[in-house]
């Protein structure tokens, strides 16, 4: 019509919208958009935004969009590595804020991120204890780098300069040190995580910004649990999907790194993450059969101090049952002595060792008196021994333990089969081993650790 004006319209066409703007830029509206690897896509499709950023609007063909929105963009090191080449990146340096999102270097936190989407129902069959543990070890000590040692303070210099990856892995995971250490060594140390998580910050090449990504042992994952080698999702067949990765080194660049100082060694870290786990579940087996666990040895080290400590006082010890006054236990001193390895005079030993306690208490008046780190050498010399000890205990049953497993309960005579199902049923109660998952992994430990 002649007349422009809505009125001219019939009524029941005046209140619909000719022309309507739709689209992410209209849903995220006094919101937040994100623009997935934004880098990868040529530049001509988001070179509008530097005058969206200017301005907060986007003129459209028939109406103006004005914006109230945050953009956000991710992209990887390689594409903004080339994007800082392009002439156009100077007008947008001047309305970016670069952000640094490094890979994950606490395989613990990556573990739980794997179990959110890695579930058994996903899997299609039980997830063994410590698989997304192990695949999740693996990828951080990939993105672990070699520390410069000179970088830091003086007191620190050897100890940064005897941190292997795994090392490394741990004191961002658990704030644990190598064992060996002494108190003073190991608290300077710990002081010092926050100095190698920022080391290479400004450095290109930073931790954490190359390695194994989550999304490739995702895949990884996905594999080994179409595995029909194996019952269970465990370790064992994640090992077989690394060990396939590695034969297509050419396709990831953190494969192709050359190894410095046990560092970039993806092949060895296989055999390192292997180990740890071997050694997590041993100590598990050794528990479930009610052997001497790592909280038992602290309590033997603490009797043993009491017990030579009223014997250099000349004083007689208190009975926590009857209440009487008894004499120290000469033949615990002696035994928990030998499990130290102690050599000379068991006096000498005593005095020496109430020496070294005194005077850490005088340099550190009202603070407790941590013993694993006070003396890591005995402690290491009593686990060597007690493990020794257990292992006859544990080779004794570990036929027993297989054919519960492979042939059933039955296979055994009643007092065996009492016995092991015990021992499983504490595996499964304390830890989380099914009998499948059991039946695939105590054979493998087993087979490496005992015959």
């Amino acid at each position: 019509t002649a007349d422009r004006s809505f009125s001219a319209l019939p009524p029941a066409v005046q209140n619909i919208s000719l022309y309507e703007p739709y689209g992410d830029l209209v849903d995220g509206n006094r919101g937040l958009i994100e623009f997935n690897d934004l880098l990868e896509k040529p530049i001509e499709t988001f070179q509008y935004l530097l005058a969206t950023c200017e301005k907060s609007s986007v003129a459209l063909t028939n109406c103006i969009l004005h914006l109230d929105v945050l953009f956000m963009a991710t992209s990887n090191e390689q594409h903004l590595t080339s994007f800082k080449e392009h002439p156009a990146f100077t007008s947008f340096k001047g309305r970016l804020e670069l952000i640094r999102a490094p890979y994950m270097r606490d395989y613990n936190v990556e573990a739980e991120i794997y179990r959110t989407r890695m579930t058994p129902e996903v899997a299609g069959k039980p997830i063994a204890p410590h698989a997304l543990e192990s695949a999740a070890l693996w990828a951080v000590l990939t993105r672990m780098r070699l520390p410069d040692a000179e970088a830091y303070p003086e007191n620190v210099q050897e100890l940064i300069r005897a941190l292997t990856p795994m090392d490394k892995a741990r004191l961002y995971a658990t704030g644990d040190v190598p064992r060996g250490l002494g108190m003073e060594d190991a608290r300077a140390l710990q002081s010092a995580i926050g100095l190698l998580l920022e080391e290479h910050a400004d450095n290109p090449y930073y931790e954490g910004g190359f390695g194994a990504s989550p999304r490739l042992i995702q895949t990884l994952l996905f594999n080994a649990a179409h595995n029909e080698a194996f019952e269970t999702l465990s370790p064992l067949a994640i090992r077989m999907e690394l060990e396939e990765l590695l034969r297509n080194r050419s396709v990831y660049s953190f494969l192709q790194m050359e190894p410095e100082s046990g560092y970039y060694d993806a092949e060895a870290f296989i055999q390192i993450v292997e180990e740890h786990w071997l050694d997590v579940v041993d100590t598990e087996l050794r528990e479930a059969m009610g052997l001497v666990s790592e909280e038992q040895y602290l309590q033997i080290f603490s009797r043993y101090i009491t017990q030579i400590s009223h014997q250099a006082k000349g004083e007689k010890l208190t009975n926590p049952i009857s209440g009487d006054l008894e004499p120290v236990d000469e033949r615990l001193m002696l035994e928990t002595e030998e499990s130290f390895g102690a050599v000379g005079e068991p006096r000498d030993f005593r005095e020496g060792m109430i020496g070294r306690i005194a005077a850490w208490a005088i340099d550190n008046p009202g603070e407790p008196i941590h013993y694993t780190m006070l003396f890591p050498e005995l402690f290491e010399a009593m686990r060597t021994s007690f493990h020794e000890k257990q292992r006859s205990g544990i080779q004794g049953i570990r036929n027993s333990i297989e054919r519960h497993l492979m042939e059933g309960p039955g296979a055994l005579p009643h007092r065996e089969r009492e016995r092991v199902t015990e021992i499983l049923k504490n595996l499964e109660e304390r830890y989380g081993y099914s009998v499948e998952t059991a039946r695939e992994v105590l054979p493998y430990l087993f087979m490496t650790r005992y015959i």
